[in-house]
């Protein structure tokens, strides 16, 4: 056999190791869910067993953690605008004056559902009315609880809806996932990720784990879910991954001047969401006796005042056809989210009832509609989501 000497003058280029693409490297958290699950399907109220929990509702919900995070603390001197195109760099998007969309440099998938539990929270049983009506010989339909019932006031919109007359259901209540569903999150990140965009990305990861959640109302508790383990998550060139298993803390938050309450701790987060849920019922209904409930259309409202509003919106009367929604003339907004976040935050093996609220000044001189008519929410209206945090129950306790 004869070996053949190569030619001299073929240039043969090296080959940098460096530059072959290497394998993606998946970071598995391993979560549970530990409050009722509501919606978080394709029909924002329906629950889809298939696929319980969604990647696009997760990126949906670090997107906006990442937001909080660099507005209060890595960007706090940027400009909207800076912040807005640091955020499609990071996680993808068509950003104002694209002509295409950005590949995002965080890849998510989730999978290994676990005790997929779908459960009927409330349903309408038959209910005889002592004065009985001519109309409908008195018989009547009333919503009946089965599950949850220390949650109904945050289960509002998922009781379904009657007739006119009550005595036939247009819509059945809906379905909720039942705590105690399982389901892995894996997490990786694109070759060209810097190391400082790693670190916002695990620290985006503990503030949704602790305050954020999956499915819809997550910030009235439902959806809430604790990260068990974290599998392959030390990176050598980034902190340590495995702090996505630590709850943000108390001190932490203030150091970003949010403001931040606790109730005591109880052993079961259901338990913990139930008392901080009862504080805010009892909060608002003391606001509406101040202002007079606009459920009472011949009450004057004292100085044409909602600061009911500032609690978030659209709030729906028991009388369908009065409400209280943003004025949105261009139909951008169809809702105004809550600046306050009541659920239940992990501590020391325990829960506790957690009020936050977030920074809410875009909120002020926003104007809403009232039963047809035109308000503007006010600072003094604002005053009343800092005195609630006041009020929450221990609210002096450390994290």
């Amino acid at each position: 056999m004869v070996i053949r000497t190569p030619n001299p003058s073929i240039n043969i280029p090296k080959i940098d190791a460096e530059k072959i693409p290497q394998p993606i490297q998946w970071h598995s958290l391993k979560c549970k869910l530990v409050t009722p699950m509501y919606g978080g399907g394709v029909k924002s109220t329906v629950v889809d067993t298939d696929m319980p929990i969604r990647v696009t509702g997760i990126r949906g919900q670090l997107r906006f953690w990442w937001r909080l995070l660099a507005t209060q603390k890595w960007y706090k001197s940027d400009t909207t605008k800076q912040i807005k195109e640091k955020e499609f760099a990071l996680w993808g998007g068509m950003n104002d004056g694209d002509e295409d969309g950005k590949a995002g440099l965080v890849l998510l998938r989730v999978k290994d559902f676990n005790n997929i539990n779908v459960q009927k929270w409330a349903e309408y049983i038959l209910h005889k009315k002592e004065k009985r009506s001519k109309k409908n010989n008195g018989i009547q339909l009333q919503l009946q609880i089965n599950h949850w019932k220390g949650l109904s006031y945050v289960l509002f919109p998922a009781q379904g809806k009657l007739k006119d007359d009550r005595t036939k259901v247009e819509e059945e209540p809906h379905s909720l996932l039942k705590e105690g569903l399982t389901w892995r999150l894996d997490v990786a990140f694109a070759p060209q990720i810097t190391k400082s965009q790693k670190e916002q990305v695990i620290e985006t990861i503990r503030w949704w784990a602790t305050f954020g959640g999956v499915g819809s109302r997550t910030r009235r508790g439902l959806g809430s879910f604790q990260v068990t383990q974290a599998d392959n998550f030390q990176i050598t060139e980034c902190i340590n991954f495995q702090q996505v298993l630590v709850p943000v803390s108390k001190n932490e938050v203030e150091n970003y001047h949010l403001k931040i309450a606790n109730t005591g701790t109880n052993r079961d987060a259901i338990k913990a969401l139930e008392t901080a849920i009862k504080q805010l019922q009892t909060f608002r209904q003391n606001i509406n006796a101040e202002t007079k409930t606009f459920n009472n259309s011949k009450e004057k409202v004292k100085d044409k005042e909602f600061p009911i509003a500032t609690f978030g919106l659209p709030i729906i009367s028991e009388d369908t056809s009065k409400s209280i929604e943003p004025l949105d003339p261009d139909n951008k907004m169809g809702r105004m989210s809550s600046p306050l976040i009541v659920k239940a935050v992990p501590q020391d093996g325990q829960w506790k009832g957690t009020a936050l609220l977030l920074p809410y000044e875009h909120i002020e001189d926003k104007k809403i509609e009232v039963n047809h008519q035109e308000y503007k929410i006010k600072k003094s209206h604002l005053a009343k989501l800092e005195e609630f945090v006041k009020k929450f129950p221990n609210h002096r306790t450390q994290g």
